[in-house]
């Protein structure tokens, strides 16, 4: 009897009293102290990321691109274009299809070439994509027998304060995943000390995205060095079928310059198969090119694909003339091959 009338007489006292009420809308956690809940360990929120580059707007189907269709259903692209004065950009929910034999080109160093569908992209046979820069993203691809994506000797700059272009007129060979080949005999330095352009880009090694470099040249007149290969990125969210070639190598410097470096080469995909060809090697020249850099992340892969990221040859005629040099050069003209090959896959 006396706890009934306990509780009674606090009910009472509450309900005369409304101010003293507990109401969830007078609760305030900024007066309560946010760091009396958190105890010193609450972090704000990581900021948004960076918003994605600007690119061009997207050329049409039909009118831009000379197919048949749309980009909101299936194009076909049945004409070769090359283009001269610019980066293409091409999307769309639907689909693309490069009909057999047609070439998409803009050979300018340093030139993109993108397709962002929803749907599938595929390469016929003997079809041709030819740029600085490849990025495909869609649902499936398919990189069909015969057809290539070709970047070789396409590159634009590389990044800031990097050092795979060698200095001199040694006709020494660019860098970039392995450091480039030098011919040079210095009788101060140990044989392991001797190289061309140096590596760079670590910070990239399981996404790269880096051009190569030039190599170096043998005349103070004229820069005789091969280019750095270009870069490819094929982001798709289901399967790929590579049967043709990802081409991503060095340009070649003659026997005048050093071979360019090998470029960038990116693939993700949930399913890889395909018996193609995947590349990425040093240019050859007066002293070879350093290997580029591939990534290759699937959940699963099938089939043998071929993977090249070697350091190139040296084409010196010196080289052939005299004993001494030829061993020096057998054992730096063979750009290096480091760190430049990356397979992430579960099966």
């Amino acid at each position: 009897m006396a706890q009934t009338l306990f509780i009674c007489t606090i009910l009472t006292f509450f309900t005369l009293n409304p101010s003293l009420s507990l109401d969830p809308g007078d609760f305030s956690l900024i007066e309560f102290g946010a760091d009396s809940l958190f105890h010193g360990d609450y972090t704000p929120p990581s900021p948004p990321p960076p918003l994605s580059p600007p690119h061009p707007p997207s050329l049409s189907c039909e009118a831009d691109l000379n197919g048949i269709g749309t980009l909101e259903t299936i194009c076909k692209l049945n004409s070769s274009l090359v283009f001269q004065d610019d980066d293409v950009y091409i999307e769309g929910a639907g689909s693309v299809h490069v009909l057999p034999g047609v070439t998409l080109s803009c050979p300018i160093l340093g030139c993109s070439l993108t397709f962002n569908v929803s749907g599938d992209f595929v390469l016929s046979q003997n079809a041709a994509l030819i740029a600085g820069t490849v990025y495909i993203t869609a649902f499936n691809a398919s990189l069909v027998y015969g057809s290539v994506v070709n970047v070789t000797g396409l590159a634009g700059d590389p990044p800031a304060q990097t050092s795979g272009t060698p200095e001199g007129v040694q006709g020494s060979g660019g860098g970039h995943g392995g450091r480039g080949a030098s011919c040079v005999v210095d009788n101060m330095k140990l044989p392991d000390d001797v190289w061309g352009g140096d590596a760079y880009s670590w910070s990239s090694l399981e996404e790269p995205w880096s051009y190569g470099s030039q190599g170096g040249t043998t005349s103070k007149e004229e820069n005789f060095g091969g280019k750095g290969g270009g870069r490819i990125r094929l982001v798709v969210v289901n399967e790929i079928e590579v049967g043709g070639s990802l081409i991503a190598d060095g340009g070649d410097g003659g026997i005048n310059g050093g071979g360019g470096s090998g470029g960038s080469i990116f693939v993700k995909a949930h399913r890889m198969t395909g018996s193609g060809i995947i590349s990425a090697a040093g240019g050859n020249g007066f002293a070879g090119g350093g290997g580029g850099r591939v990534s290759i992340n699937v959940f699963s892969k099938h089939d043998e694909t071929d993977f090249f990221v070697h350091g190139a040859l040296a084409l010196s005629e010196r080289a052939s003339a005299l004993v001494p040099l030829l061993f020096q050069c057998c054992l730096r003209a063979t750009g290096e091959l480091l760190s430049a090959l990356i397979l992430h896959t579960d099966v």
